[in-house]
This record gives structure tokens, C-alpha cells and sequence, in this order.
């Protein structure tokens, strides 16, 4: 009798033990925050392969791999540190200098994981192939999963033709793509999909074409599922210019933040803006609207999908009046308006990129209540007074006032809201005793301050920023400011 009441106990209790990290997974946001950040820095990590011999980079700190990484990022936020712990990942030392070839199994090599568990006691892990989990728990669902491996074959396609002269691959088969591809994209997994086990249908009419012969590759269909997916009969395509359709796939307005996202697809387009006046005379493209814009730009963009508002689901606007003039005929390009929404968030306001690369949304200062965006601006200064020093033969840059050192950061920010706390509004404070140090003669850069909050934060902390590139709190008593105390005009 007794026995028979025990056992049904420990059924439940292995039940739950099973259970319990998905429905974890459902009520914390973070998790999957912090999925995303794991696999944008995965990707990052085999886009830079792809650049350098199929050699992983070697670092000493995180902040020297976050350097090499930039230009593989496809967001430009702090992605090296967890948002739900704020502390900065763990990258597999194993994998430095190695080759991606001698990664056996991807599924099962393991690149980067939390430093510290998340409020659940459990910590995120991201693999080679992309995946990610969370107390042993996949984080996401297999609609997903196979959404991402659309994009990546689809990424893998676009590779190829870069180094064959714009040319697509013969497409006739699954096993044909796949060996042409798997170069580029080293993960069995994502050839197949993980809902129908069906390796995905290729569109054969694409065989050996030019990229060029496509004035608008966003209609234009790569692959997609071989068979619908069983529970919803709906199947997933992926088009030529990397987005992905799934009917009822994404929603509007898209789950999170989405001014953030607003921003930061803005700042994508931005940044693509930028790339072709670099290949064109310093020459601005066509902004006539958004299906041309978008045609220019998806070399350099990679993906339609940063052109439409996450909140509004609507293309954005931009301004035809800068059509194809040059950059040196603008005094003040922090002047000029690029392209902004085409309606308003619900809070009244839209998002607006000027020509500067600054995206402002009004009253917006990051998510409410988080001291995250502050440690991401103090970051973001961090790697910006790295750059300097990377031009200027490894000296730090004059930090004797704060404006002295915003003045000379700029270039590498393009924004003067990194220098402001987004919580209290006031500049940071360079350590001015740094000024025009080299770095080389700096002993310990882990425990070197190189900038502060100037005042503290509502609950009684300030973010310290250091040399090695890390951000962290510190509580009450904070450490006393060693420069003047200035905020800001107009806040």
C-alpha cells in the first residue's frame, strides 16, 4: 500500500524534472534572448571562418574576439553578454586556431555558454550548429529551428555565389546543393527539416544563374519544405534575398521590444547605405522607395526583413531628396534625415536614421526598468577607445574631460548617446589619468577603470567599464568620480 502511493510521487517528480525546463523556457523571455545572442555570435564566429582559411580567431579576452567579430554581426547591440544575468559569455577556449574541418560532430561542439546561471539556476549553451540550449532543453520549437535552417542554406547559397562570380549553383537535387554548399554551411542538421525529416525542395530553375538577372530577389524562391509540415499543413520557403515566409509567420507586432528591433533594423539599413556609397564614389543610391532601395541594398543588407517596422509591419520610408547625391555635398550630415517609419509606434513617435548613422526614437532610452543598456553603452565606449588605440599605435585617447572624450570617440561610435547613461542621462567619466597611455603599459587591464557613471542609478549602483573591455555594477559605496560632473545640454 505504502509502495503504491510512493511510486505514482516520483512519476510526477520525473515528469516535472523533464518538463519543467521548456515551461521555463515559456514564461522567461530572457532564455530566449539569450538564445539569440548565442547564435548571432555563432554565425559571426563562421562567417569570420569562411574569411580566414577556415581558421577559428584566436583571442585573449572577450573584448579582443568582440573586435574581430564586429564585422560579422548582423546586430550591432552588446550579444557577448547574457541579458538575463548581465555577465558576459564563456567562449570554448578549444576552439581557437583550429580548423572548422576538424569539428567532427557541430551538434555536439560546444562554442560559447552562460558564465553564471540564469535566475532559474540553469544556464544557456551554444553549439557549432547553431543550436542552443537551456538546462539541457532546446530553446525554441522545431517551426522555428526549421525557419533558422532555411536562412542558413539560404545564407550558404548566397556564399557560393560570392566566390563564383555571382554565379548560383547547379540545383537540381537535395544531395547536389548540399555538397556544393556544405563548405560554407558545416551543419548536417540544417539541410534537413527537423518537423518532416525531409531534406528541403531546391528551385532547379535557379540552376548556374546570375544573381544579377534578378532585379528583385526577395520574390524569388530558393527552397523550401518537400512536404508540409503534419500539424499545421503549411510549408516553409526561403527566398533568394535571405528572408523566409511561413504563412502567419512573423506576427505584427513581433514579440519583445520592438523599438529596439525598429532601431536595429535601421541601423542595418544604415550601415548598407553606407556600404555602397563606399563602392560607388561616395555616391548615395537611389532611395526612390522601398522596393529599389531594397533591390541596392540586399547585397549589402543580406535580407528584406530589416525593411519592415517589427511594429507596424509596414516597409520604411525613405527620402528620395539624397537620391544619388554624394556625401561630400552635405556640411552636416547629422542634418538629414534617411529614412524613418512610415507610421508611428503606439507611443506616438516613429524611428528616424539620419545620415550621420544615428537612429533616433524619441522619449526612447532601451527597455523600462534595466540597467542592461547602460552596461551596453559603457561597452560600446569600451570598444570604441579600443579602436582608437588600434589607429593611433596602441595609445588610449586624451580622457582629461568627458567632452574631450566623446570629441574624439565619435568617429568610432557614430552616436554621442553611447557617452550618456541612458538611465540617468548624464556622461560618463573617463579615468582622466589614462590620458594618452599606452596599453602596452598597462599591467592588469582587468582591473584598470577606464570609464564610470558620473551619478548613480535608482537603486544605488553605478556600471564600471575596464580595459579588458567588461562592464559590471558596482554597488554602494561606489567609487568616487575622478573628473567633473557634466550633463548633458537638453536633458
Amino acid at each position: 500500500m505504502q509502495k503504491n502511493q510512493i511510486i505514482p510521487g516520483l512519476l510526477f517528480c520525473g515528469i516535472a524534472a523533464l518538463i519543467l525546463p521548456a515551461f521555463q523556457q515559456a514564461q522567461d523571455p530572457n532564455i530566449l534572448l539569450c538564445a539569440n545572442s548565442m547564435r548571432s555570435n555563432i554565425t559571426a564566429l563562421n562567417s569570420y571562418v569562411l574569411d580566414w582559411d577556415e581558421t577559428y580567431p584566436t583571442w585573449s579576452s572577450n573584448w579582443e574576439l568582440d573586435i574581430k567579430l564586429k564585422p560579422y554581426q548582423a546586430v550591432t547591440t552588446d550579444t557577448f553578454s547574457c541579458p538575463a544575468t548581465h555577465h558576459q559569455y564563456l567562449f570554448n577556449d578549444a576552439m581557437q586556431g583550429i580548423t572548422q574541418a576538424s569539428i567532427n560532430d557541430p551538434s555536439v561542439f560546444e562554442v560559447l555558454r552562460d558564465s553564471s546561471p540564469h535566475p532559474d539556476g540553469l544556464i544557456s549553451i551554444g553549439y557549432s550548429d547553431s543550436r542552443v540550449t537551456h538546462g539541457g532543453v532546446f530553446v525554441g520549437d522545431n517551426t522555428q529551428l526549421c525557419i533558422d535552417s532555411i536562412k542558413q542554406v539560404a545564407l550558404g547559397l548566397e556564399m557560393y555565389a560570392q566566390d563564383y562570380d555571382e554565379m548560383l549553383p547547379p540545383m537540381d537535387s537535395a544531395s547536389q546543393v548540399k555538397s556544393l554548399i556544405f563548405p560554407y554551411i558545416r551543419v548536417n542538421n540544417v539541410y534537413t527539416c527537423p518537423v518532416t525529416g525531409q531534406p528541403y525542395q531546391y528551385n532547379a530553375s535557379l540552376s548556374n544563374t546570375s544573381l544579377g538577372a534578378y532585379p528583385d530577389p526577395s520574390v524569388i524562391w530558393t527552397l523550401q519544405d518537400s512536404i508540409p509540415h503534419p500539424d499545421d499543413g503549411i510549408s516553409t520557403v526561403g527566398f533568394l534575398d535571405g528572408h523566409v515566409y511561413r504563412p502567419g509567420w512573423p506576427h505584427y507586432p513581433m514579440p519583445g521590444d520592438t523599438t529596439m528591433q525598429c532601431i536595429q533594423n535601421q541601423q542595418k539599413i544604415s550601415r548598407g547605405i553606407s556600404m555602397y556609397a563606399q563602392d560607388y564614389d561616395e555616391t548615395l543610391p537611389k532611395l526612390t522607395n522601398s522596393t529599389s532601395t531594397l533591390t541596392l541594398l540586399i547585397p549589402y543588407v543580406r535580407s528584406s526583413e530589416p525593411f519592415i517596422c517589427p511594429q507596424t509591419g509596414l516597409h520604411y520610408l525613405f527620402d528620395s531628396a539624397l537620391s544619388g547625391r554624394t556625401i561630400a555635398s552635405f556640411a552636416n550630415p547629422a542634418n538629414y534625415w534617411v529614412l524613418t517609419d512610415n507610421s508611428p509606434h503606439p507611443d506616438g513617435q516613429k524611428t528616424t536614421s539620419y545620415l550621420n548613422g544615428l537612429v533616433f526614437h524619441p522619449g526612447y532610452s532601451g527597455p523600462p526598468g534595466t540597467v542592461q543598456n547602460c552596461i551596453k553603452s559603457v561597452r560600446q565606449d569600451l570598444l570604441a577607445t579600443m579602436m582608437y588605440a588600434q589607429d593611433y599605435d596602441e595609445v588610449l585617447p586624451a580622457m582629461h574631460s568627458a567632452a574631450e572624450y566623446d570629441r574624439l570617440l565619435i568617429p568610432y561610435t557614430q552616436s554621442n548617446r553611447a557617452f550618456t547613461c541612458p538611465l540617468t542621462k548624464f556622461l560618463y567619466l573617463p579615468t582622466y589619468n589614462l590620458s594618452s597611455v599606452s596599453i602596452s603599459s598597462i599591467e592588469q587591464p582587468y582591473s584598470t577603470i577606464v570609464l564610470q557613471d558620473s551619478r548613480r542609478h535608482s537603486e544605488g549602483s553605478i556600471t564600471l567599464g575596464y580595459l579588458d573591455g567588461h562592464a559590471h555594477l558596482q554597488s554602494l559605496p561606489r567609487i568616487p568620480p575622478t573628473g567633473p560632473k557634466r550633463k548633458v545640454p537638453g536633458n
